[in-house]
């Protein structure tokens, strides 16, 4: 009863994957993009703030460095 039942699920499976393809959706024009690069490092260590505003990095710091920690153990 097992066996059946996996064979009808992989039939299906297998059925359902034979649809048309899918029509393809013309993109829209992206406008004024612009792009920024915030240099984070090999390991992510950091946390950064970026103002997208002023297109500046506000604030950077450690992330491992905590102002207050708590634990339940």
């Amino acid at each position: 009863m097992k066996n059946w039942f996996t064979y009808l699920l992989i039939g299906t499976l297998f059925l359902a994957s034979c649809e048309k393809e899918e029509l393809p959706v013309t993109p829209h024009p992206p406008g004024d993009v612009e792009a920024k690069v915030v240099e984070m490092g090999s390991l992510y260590a950091d946390q950064i703030w970026y103002n997208m505003e002023t297109g500046t990095e506000v604030l950077r710091n450690n992330k491992t460095i905590w102002d207050l920690a708590f634990e339940n153990t």
